[in-house]
């Protein structure tokens, strides 16, 4: 288990402490005793506030890191990553990050699918079939002569429940030795949104939401975060990071979802590019060794867009960029991913090859199984009739 310190500068006019910020669920947060510095006290814990007071002023700071928890497993297994930037359509992801992407097409072998279809209105219908593979928001089929789409949960009942019973995908990674982490800025996530029982256990191995929360409810930080150029996206982005070079040899998820930065407006995302950009580049040999999807939950619904017809087609047409590990880029998995580029899709088959990573990729048949595939693939480029 890592043992995690908080560094400090020892300042002979201040007078500092600590203290640990654990999650209650997504909404809450319960803080820890201070620890008067300096000292040599193991923060147990992910988020750490830091106080340092004179008779003039408080000097306030969120620190992040990944203390390690038990059980931890080696195993061969690949890394799986969830980077949702809410509200980006696929033509804004190509406008605002031509960098990024360019990069990861080049250097990573990443395929962005061209369409991804939303299946809600917003993050919360279209986050239940990712996560659940289950709906919880209808719709109408008068354009194709059919009765209305009845959901698979009604929303109003499953928002009343506790959702541990039911196959959720970080759980059922946790199952099977991941570690997990969540983070979400904006608000609580799709599970407690609005006022949702959501889960009675924790959601994750580790959680990023008491950062948000603390943050936002004290002036103190405004020095420390956003009047030295922190946002949300970035300080995820970090959590994330440090996640990912936690656990050495056992295998991880994540999913990040990053609202803020281009929810309610097209024009802030350009200057993420360098951003994003720095991030792959820093892991790329950690996402080189995992599944990675970069994605969108739906397009831009702010501004006047939808007032447009290609504003409608917009949100209707999330972002999606996928990102294979090295090993299968010369595979028939990597050729297939390309051949679907532009093919219609939605979150419901994100989540049936969420479940197939986990349950098939890890098999002791996968081997055999990806020969078989790539068998069935040459017969189609010979005409054979495979069906």
């Amino acid at each position: 288990m890592t043992e995690a310190y908080i560094s400090y500068t020892a300042t002979t006019n201040f007078v500092e402490n600590e203290e640990c910020i654990l999650p209650i669920k997504d909404s809450s947060y319960t803080a820890g005793a201070w620890v008067n510095l300096p000292s040599n006290f193991i923060f147990k814990c992910d988020i750490v506030e830091t106080k340092c007071l004179s008779e003039e002023s408080i000097e306030s700071f969120l620190h992040t890191q990944i203390y390690e928890k038990t059980g931890a497993v080696a195993s061969s297994r690949h890394d799986v990553y969830i980077l949702i930037v809410d509200s980006t359509s696929s033509f804004m992801a190509k406008r605002s990050w031509p960098k990024t992407l360019k990069y990861l097409k080049e250097q990573m072998g990443a395929v962005q699918m061209e369409f991804l279809n939303k299946v809600g209105d917003n993050s919360r219908p279209n986050g239940f079939p990712l996560a659940f593979g289950k709906s919880i928001e209808g719709g109408s089929r008068d354009l194709v002569g059919l009765p209305p789409l009845v959901p698979d949960w009604n929303d109003a009942e499953i928002c009343q429940d506790y959702l541990d019973a039911y196959s959720y995908h970080l759980l059922d990674y946790g199952k099977e030795g991941y570690k997990t982490m969540i983070a979400q800025d904006y608000d609580v996530g799709i599970v407690y949104y609005p006022n949702c029982s959501g889960f009675r256990k924790s959601e994750a191995d580790h959680i990023w939401r008491p950062f948000d929360i603390r943050r936002a409810e004290s002036k103190n930080f405004k020095k420390s975060l956003e009047d030295s150029c922190s946002e949300r996206h970035l300080e995820m982005l970090e959590f994330l990071e440090k996640f990912m070079h936690a656990y050495h040899g056992t295998p991880k998820i994540a999913q990040v979802w990053p609202t803020t930065l281009a929810h309610e407006s097209l024009k802030d995302l350009f200057h993420s590019d360098d951003h994003f950009l720095a991030f792959f580049q820093r892991n790329e040999d950690i996402i080189n060794n995992s599944f990675f999807f970069f994605m969108g939950d739906h397009g831009p619904r702010r501004e006047g867009i939808g007032e447009l017809r290609l504003g409608q087609y917009e949100n209707l047409n999330p972002f999606l960029m996928m990102i294979v590990p090295a090993v299968y880029r010369s595979t028939a998995i990597h050729t297939q991913l390309k051949r679907k580029v532009h093919e219609l899709m939605t979150n419901f088959d994100l989540h049936a090859t969420l479940m197939d990573i986990l349950k098939v990729c890890t098999s002791e048949l996968w081997p055999t199984l990806l020969h078989v595939f790539e068998d069935r693939l040459q017969a189609e480029d010979f005409g054979y009739d495979i069906s």
